[in-house]
């Protein structure tokens, strides 16, 4: 990119070879650098000044050389990149110049020369003495620069001699004055004409009087006048329009002329004093009258433009609007008539009258159609009321009636002719009518509100039980208050309010009375099902069978203390929670206490046997006992598995047991009774036989009852009979006799254990076989194969042993147990396997599978580890056959395993958004300059995200790795906006940078527009650094043109300092030359120098530049001067010098001083010198002819000649530069002549200017003693006639703007819908007459001011008759109101005075102009489908539109208009959906439904908030609708999002902490409060409310307690849950605080916290539902005008959405 100024080959040139060093060196290379630019600079203006020249060339091959000559200057310039040559660069660019000026000067001369000779050959034919007769002193003037310049030109022409063609041009300029004067001259008898020049200089030297002569002057400048009066009477009247008496005026003072033109010389004195005094009589009776015309013409012109908008007015023929027109034209006929006389003064009063009775008819006839239209718009807008006896309120109705009378008092008036007060009844209605609908619409709200609060409050009473409603006693209180307070409003008439108020109450009632009441209803009734479970479960204590539900028991002792706290608190959802935990379980714990119940019954029955054979100490009694121990350690067993059925059953199998051995133990007693007590039968010769058998006797009836199967019939009766043979062998052997008898009781004995062992083992056998059978059954999948092999194997040993002749009963019926025991075992294995382990493996399978396939691993090998670690477990456990161990394992297993599917799908979902989806779309954002803070961002999320995947918290790692997804999106788009800007910018910048570097302070406008770039470039780097890089480059849009008019007017001033560089040099060498001879040359030229200075510094760089290159052509001819004045000094000393007597030297001096006369002689202004040259050359010749022979005296003269020849020359020299200041204001004078309409006004002035030009001229002619006067009314000509040229320019930018304004005028006030622009146009109108008297008074810029001020009042009038019509405006029609200096507040102006029946396609184009973004209309069906508006729908009344326009206008630009982050605006009418901000596309979703409807919306509402601080309370006034509040909120998150304030300053404001989906510490600081796990509640956090997720190990406490924090940290989640919408409530928001913090999910898994102390100055409980909200609600606050002067935020808030004069 080249530097500002340079040429790319000069900037490459630069950067190449004057680089800047990093070290060494900077200084001096950065200086030559700098100069080398500036020299460059300097260079390329002159250049391209050159360059402008050569192009204009009409020969395209000398065009082409030139072309190519100048293109050589930079290959000079840097042929040495040591030593720079510009000079010689410089010299380049003057040669070129030189030789292009030699051709333009030939062409030019050539043609002038052309030109000058048809000029002449005219005058020889028409004048011939003027031409070339009289000469004066033998040469005539005009005869005398003819030749001259003819001269010149072949010179020039033949030797490209470019001061000789000057030379020529000069001559040839004069030459065409004289003409044009000798011609003037030929018609005025009075002027001294060529050819009297000769007699008036003989009658001088005869002394003719200077009386005489003056008298010949004044005359003829009474002739003058005169003419030039007569041509200004017939321009003003016309010729044959003149009044008569002025004719006759004119007539007198020629007849004066004419005596005078016959009369003697003697006369002449008296004859001009007669005609100078009838001359100004009639000038001034003349120039009355002209100025009372032009007075009249003036009046007549301004009444017409009027006038004719009344006979073009639509309403002309109307019958009321006729008679008012027809008074106007009588009136205007006779003032008109009396102008037609020339009784200007009487026609110009008349028509002032007429005037203002033209405004007033004008006024009527537009009330009148304007009356009409607004007369049906008012009738239509009253017919929208509704019926008297639908208002809300009787009061009402009476309003209805007045508003209705409005339009009948309207008509009255009319017809009355009161237009004007007609149309105020009217304009009137509008008013009435919205206030009516208004408090009709507020006042059916409260009524509707109402009901809705006694319904609520009602439902509550009939629906919440007593018990809840007392506690519900403070909000019951709350609410009622707050409802009667809300009918005092409404009975004060503030329905508005009490609306509102009760609006608020209704949602409150739902939430804090309704569910609130249900919800401790529900509590209520389950906490006393709860209390009765408690009770049901304490009732099981001791024998009742609590032991087995001992963990349940505890477990509802710890919920019952979790229960109390939490209704303490009022946290009655948590209190529900604990009343509902164990409710599923009750059941299945009450069957399972029974159960230990039948146990612990059998366990005291089997004690209580015991202790009956506590006595018993034989073998078969300690065997029995050991037996049912065994089987008792069983039963216990069994319980310890959870399987008390199973203990009961084998307790009562060893209950069994314990039976058989009592009766044994009586069978041993009974037969130990009949046998003495002393164990066997002793006789003796003194025992009865019959008592001894009489006891056998009963010992074989006991035993014989045991024997229930007769299977010892045949041993008993044996026995029985062996006893009875006892008493015949008492009396032969006693011994063999008691031995007998004591055998058949030890038989009797022996089957009475049998019978008895046989019984229980029956009953054993019986019970083991059927266990066992039920075992072998049940023995799927071979799972307890041990242990019904060891029951079998126990039950066919047992069989065995209770066979004959063993009949081992005792140890068939322990290894009976044993079976039983083996088989119970075996079938409580397979009912937990069936009922528990079996689906647990599989689960438990699945799911390991599940986490180890390869789209998931290594991301689930924890998840898939901890599941086959408790596999693992429950397997080894059931193989231990450790019951309650394994099925507490596999409901682990199988708790965990149930979350797989989703858990899978989780890591799959976070997995491919973090190291898929967003590492393959990395793009421009990866290393950008922009994006550190972003990337920095999305590595701590992605980190975070990972660190989530390793814990296995799947669903926060998809939120976070989404979040840093988005972070990474807008990153990008931030990034690619950025590369969008930045080449803008360098390029801008750079090219600013060099401006700037150009500019100075004295370079004017050219500063001034480079001050204003930087001003606007600084905006849009405010907004670069605001990360807006899309309205950064959008306030740079046009930066270029701009650049480029900024790099013209520094090009002009680069231009004047070069020339002023230049001029100064060159008037440096003269200084320096400090020539005696021309220092009254040097003294005009330095205060040139000084008025080209004035100049440039007054900004005027034209004039200056052309003043200093007329500087620099004097100082080269002054220098000219200078030199020739030192030639003639040498020669004079040359003279001197000579030897006496030396005549051939002599001689030699005099031939060179007579070629220095011819050369003088021969100059263009020798006219004025010619009596001296003609003087000199008859001194040199005596000088001749006395040389021989008096050199002495010959010296003497040719040094008087040669001196003569010094001032002859200076004298020249000062005339030429007189003549060439004559020249151009000469030239400026028949340019501005040749000017158009724009000059009519100056073109007298010119003409004066001209004339006291010539005037001038010819006194310097005749006198050198006036030369000096001469050039100061010269210099003072040019001046004034350059200040004339800028006003003349001034004029024709006025005219040229004037134009279009009177054009569209004329159309507007012959348009239909004047009416309804009537004020617009009587504004242009004021502002069109102020500017034509700031035009006249020469004040152009003043005047162009209220042109400007007219356009734009033209502009608001079309703009409004559009409107107004329903006219859809064109965006250009809006954007010339708006760029217009107080645009915004034009358009305001507009739209707020449109009818209510504007469309909505009208006031969209209006919207989408006045606020810079796009309007998107959309309707919402009832079932909330949004559609967009149609055709006929964008022809609606376009309230809504309406209402977000005076909403916003109230905003500052800079909020809105300026603000990039409201790049479309969507409005849904139709149902209510809610409004939203979205930050992707820059988008303001209104979807709040029709203002119309809308409700109003309450801040500073008690029961949301809480206590209020005195500062936050509300400021008095009136509420708004949540229509216009949600406008404000909404465009408060678009200037949020412009300027990222809550980023910035949340935290400070209001301790704001946005944590998205990285929601790490909120979980530890939630998960500290409950001491639980913050992995868990971080995933909890992610996910929906109620969802089911794996449980982590306990850590501290039992599994019950850990359970019991789980459900605290569950519930503290989902009460601050975004559905929960915890902001709405204090007691809720309360409860979402820990410390100082309160935790907020603002959005679906987009988690903040903020200060809980903040909320006592909360505008609303919204407010702290995020960062954005809380800005948006203090925003609308401000805006509203509703917050506390005294809140802590106000001042800092304001300054964002307040205007300046707010």
């Amino acid at each position: 990119m080249a530097i500002e100024g340079l040429t790319q080959q000069q900037s490459n040139f630069i950067e190449r070879f004057l680089k800047v060093p990093k070290v060494f060196n900077r200084k001096a290379k950065k200086q030559a650098r700098r100069e080398a630019t500036e020299q460059f600079r300097l260079i390329n203006a002159e250049h391209d000044l050159l360059r402008d020249e050569i192009a204009s060339l009409d020969d395209p091959e000398l065009r082409s050389v030139f072309m190519a000559q100048l293109r050589a200057t930079d290959a000079i310039i840097e042929s040495d990149p040591k030593a720079l040559n510009f000079e010689g660069g410089q010299q380049h660019i003057d040669d070129v110049r030189a030789a292009l000026l030699v051709h333009i000067k030939k062409a030019d001369a050539t043609k002038a020369h052309a030109q000058i000779e048809k000029t002449m050959a005219r005058m020889d034919a028409d004048n011939p003495p003027v031409a070339k007769d009289g000469a004066f002193d033998g040469q005539s003037d005009i005869a005398l620069t003819w030749a001259f310049a003819q001269e010149k030109l072949a010179s020039g022409k033949g030797t490209n001699n470019t001061k000789d063609l000057d030379a020529a041009l000069k001559a040839m300029g004069r030459l065409q004055a004289m003409l044009q004067s000798a011609e003037r001259a030929g018609q005025n008898p009075f002027e001294q004409r060529v050819e009297a020049m000769a007699g008036v200089r003989e009658a001088a030297q005869k002394g003719l009087s200077p009386e005489v002569q003056g008298a010949r002057r004044r005359l003829s400048d009474v002739h003058t006048q005169l003419d030039a009066l007569r041509q200004k009477l017939a321009a003003q009247f016309g010729g044959e329009n003149v009044p008569l008496a002025l004719r006759m005026s004119c007539q007198s003072v020629q007849s004066k002329l004419d005596e005078a033109v016959k009369a003697e010389t003697s006369e002449l004195s008296d004859l001009a004093d007669d005609a100078e005094a009838a001359y100004q009589v009639v000038n001034r009776d003349s120039l009355k009258l002209i100025t009372q015309a032009q007075e009249w013409v003036k009046d007549n012109g301004a009444f017409q433009v009027r006038y004719h908008v009344m006979l073009a007015h639509p309403y002309a023929k109307n019958k009321y609007v006729k008679p008012k027109f027809d008074e106007i034209t009588t009136a205007f006929t006779a003032a008109a008539d009396k102008a037609k006389t020339h009784e200007y003064t009487q026609a110009s009063q008349q028509i002032a009258v007429v005037r203002n009775d033209l405004k007033d008819t004008l006024d009527f006839a537009d009330d009148f159609a304007n009356y009409a239209t607004v007369f049906n718009a008012r009738k239509a807008l009253l017919a929208t009321l509704p019926a008297p006896s639908a208002y809300a309120v009787p009061a009402l109705r009476a309003d209805h009636t007045v508003a209705n009378q409005l339009l009948l008092r309207a008509e009255a008036a009319r017809k009355a002719g009161q237009m004007s007060g007609a149309l105020t009844l009217l304009n009137s209605i509008p008013k009435a009518v919205d206030d009516l609908i208004e408090v009709n619409r507020f006042a059916s709200n409260y009524k509707e509100m109402k009901k809705n609060w006694e319904d609520w409050h009602a439902h509550v009473l009939s629906n919440v039980p007593g018990p809840a409603q007392v506690l519900l006693k403070t909000d019951l209180e709350y609410a009622v208050k707050t409802a009667a307070q809300a009918n005092d409003d409404a009975a004060a008439g503030n329905y508005r309010k009490a609306s509102a108020a009760l609006r608020a109450l209704c949602a409150f009632a739902k939430q804090s009375l309704f569910d609130k009441g249900q919800l401790i209803a529900q509590y209520q009734t389950e906490k006393s099902e709860f209390k009765a479970r408690a009770r049901t479960v304490r009732a099981t204590k001791g024998p009742e069978g609590r032991i087995a539900i001992e963990g349940y028991y505890q477990g509802l002792v710890g919920d019952d203390i979790k229960r109390k706290a939490a209704e303490a608190s009022g946290d009655f959802k948590l209190a529900l929670a604990m009343c509902l935990r164990g409710k599923a379980e009750h059941d299945a714990m009450i069957r399972l206490a029974g159960q230990a119940k039948a146990y612990i019954a059998q366990d005291a029955k089997f004690g209580a046997a015991l202790a009956k054979l506590k006595t018993a100490t034989s073998p078969d009694a300690m065997e029995a006992k050991q037996n049912a121990n065994d089987m008792k350690s069983n039963a216990f067993a069994a319980t310890e598995r959870g399987n008390w059925l199973a203990g009961t059953n084998l307790l009562e199998n060893a209950n069994l047991e314990l039976k058989r051995a009592l009766d044994d133990f009586e069978t041993a007693s009974l037969i130990d009774g009949a046998q003495g007590g002393g164990g066997k039968i002793a006789l003796t010769s003194d025992t009865e036989f019959g008592s001894v058998y009489a006891g056998f006797a009963k010992v074989l009836a006991h035993v014989q009852s045991l024997d229930k199967y007769d299977v010892f019939t045949d041993e008993l009766k044996a026995a029985e009979a062996s006893a009875k043979s006892a008493e015949a062998l008492m009396a032969k052997d006693l011994s063999r006799a008691e031995n007998t008898l004591n055998d058949a009781v030890a038989r009797c004995q022996r089957i009475a254990k049998i019978c008895t062992e046989s019984i229980g083992y029956s009953a054993q056998k019986t019970s083991a076989k059927t266990v066992i059978d039920q075992a072998r059954n049940e023995n799927a999948q071979n799972i307890i194969d041990a242990e019904v092999k060891e029951a079998e194997d126990s039950f066919a040993a047992a069989e065995k042993a209770a066979q004959a002749p063993a009949y081992d009963y005792a140890g068939a019926i322990k290894l009976l147990g044993i079976a039983q025991a083996a088989a119970r075992k075996g079938l409580a294995a397979m009912q937990l396997f069936n009922g528990t382990i079996d689906d647990a493996r599989t689960k438990m399978t699945t799911a390991i599978n599940a986490y180890t396939a390869p789209d998931v691993t290594p991301h689930l090998d924890g998840q898939a580890a901890r599941l086959r670690t408790v596999l693992n477990e429950m397997n080894a456990d059931f193989d231990q056959r450790k019951f309650t161990d394994a099925q507490a394992k596999a409901a682990k297993g199988v708790e965990l395993a149930g979350f797989h599917t989703t858990t899978c799908a989780d890591c799959k979902k976070a997995v491919g958004v973090m190291l898929n989806f967003t590492p393959a779309r990395l793009g421009v954002e990866v290393g950008h300059a922009t994006t550190t803070q972003e990337e920095a961002m999305k590595t701590d999320l992605l980190a975070a995200a990972q660190e989530a995947i390793n814990k296995g918290s799947f669903g926060a790692a998809y939120k976070i790795a989404s979040q840093a997804y988005w972070v990474m999106m807008g990153a990008r788009k931030k990034a690619e906006s950025f590369d969008r800007y930045l080449p803008v910018k360098i390029d801008y910048e750079q090219k600013l940078d060099d401006l700037e570097a150009r500019s100075v302070p004295a370079a004017g406008a050219g500063h001034d527009e480079v001050l204003a770039l930087r001003a606007r470039f600084d905006a849009a780097e405010v907004q670069a650094k605001l990360e807006n890089y899309g309205g950064a480059l959008k306030r740079l849009d046009g930066f270029d043109k701009e650049l480029a008019d900024a790099t013209v007017l520094l090009d002009l001033y680069d231009r004047y300092v070069l020339r002023q560089k230049q001029a100064a040099t060159a008037l440096e060498t003269v200084r320096k030359m400090k020539s005696p001879a021309i220092e009254t040359l040097l003294t005009r030229l330095e205060g040139k120098e000084r008025n080209a200075e004035r100049k440039g510094q007054g900004f005027d760089f034209d004039i200056a530049i052309a003043l200093f290159e007329e500087l620099k052509a004097d100082c080269d001819n002054a220098k000219d001067t200078a030199d020739a004045v030192d030639e003639l000094a040498a020669m004079t000393s040359d003279i001197k010098d000579l030897p006496t007597e030396n005549a051939e030297g002599l001689l030699a001096a005099i031939a060179k001083t007579r070629q220095t006369l011819d050369g003088l002689k021969g100059q263009v202004s020798a006219m004025y010198a010619h009596g001296e040259i003609l003087e000199s050359e008859a001194r040199l010749k005596a000088a001749e002819t006395l040389a021989p022979d008096d050199f002495d005296a010959a010296r003497v003269e040719v040094e008087a000649v040669v001196d003569a020849c010094t001032e002859i020359t200076i004298l020249l020299a000062q005339y030429d530069q007189l003549n060439d200041s004559a020249a151009v204001a000469r030239g400026l004078a028949e340019k501005l002549l040749k000017r158009g309409a724009e000059a009519d006004f100056a073109r007298d002035e010119i003409n004066a200017r001209l004339a006291a030009l010539d005037l001038a001229m010819s006194a310097a002619r005749l006198s050198k003693s006036n030369r000096a006067q001469t050039q100061i009314d010269v210099e003072e000509a040019i001046a004034a006639l350059r200040d004339l040229r800028k006003v003349i320019d001034a004029q024709a930018d006025y005219l040229k703007n004037r134009e279009p304004v009177e054009f569209a005028m004329t159309t507007l006030e012959k348009s239909k819908q004047r009416h309804l622009i009537r004020e617009d146009m009587t504004v242009v109108r004021k502002l069109l007459d102020t500017a034509a008297t700031r035009a006249a008074d020469r004040k152009h810029s003043s005047a162009q001011s209220e042109l400007k001020k007219a356009v734009i009042r033209v502009d608001m009038a079309k703009l409004r008759a559009k409107l107004a019509t329903n006219r859809k405006p064109k965006p250009e029609d809006l954007a010339a109101i708006l760029d217009a200096p107080g645009g915004i507040e034009n358009l305001d102006s507009i739209v707020e005075n449109l009818e209510a029946s504007v469309q909505r396609r009208v006031m969209a184009v209006a919207f989408e102009a006045r606020f810079g973004c796009k309007l998107d209309l959309k309707e919402a069906d009832t079932a909330g489908t949004i559609t967009d508006v149609d055709r006929d729908g964008q022809k609606l009344p376009a309230a809504n539109i309406r209402r977000f326009y005076d909403v916003m206008s109230k905003l500052p630009e800079s909020n809105t208009l300026d603000n990039d982050s409201m790049l479309t605006f969507e409005q849904v009418g139709g149902k209510g959906l809610g409004s939203a901000y979205n930050t992707q596309e820059k988008r303001v979703m209104m979807r709040d439904g029709d203002e119309a409807e809308s409700r109003v919306y309450g801040i500073s509402i008690e029961h949301e908030i809480g206590e209020i601080d005195e500062d936050a309370i509300p400021k008095p006034g009136q509420a708004r609708t949540g229509f216009s509040w949600n406008t404000l909120h909404e465009v408060g998150h678009a200037v949020d999002d412009k300027l990222g304030y809550m980023k910035k300053h949340g935290e400070r404001l209001a301790g704001w902490k946005v944590y998205g989906a990285n929601v790490k510490e909120p979980a530890t600081a939630i998960a500290d409060q409950f001491k639980f796990d913050a992995d868990y509640v971080a995933e909890y956090m992610m996910g929906a409310a109620g969802r089911k997720m794996p449980v982590p190990d306990p850590v501290g406490c039992d599994g019950e307690e850990w359970r019991r924090r789980m459900e605290e940290c569950r519930n503290f989640v989902d009460r601050a849950r975004e559905g929960n919408k915890p902001w709405l409530s204090a007691s809720v928001a309360a409860a979402c605080a820990i410390g100082n913090y309160t935790y907020v999910e603002s959005y679906e898994g987009d988690w903040a916290r903020y200060s809980t102390d903040q909320r006592k100055y909360a505008v609303s409980g919204y407010q702290f539902r995020a960062p954005g909200e809380w800005f948006s609600e203090i925003y609308a606050a401000v805006a509203s005008d509703r917050l506390n002067d005294n809140h802590p935020h106000r001042d800092e808030i304001a300054k964002l959405c307040l205007k300046e004069d707010a």
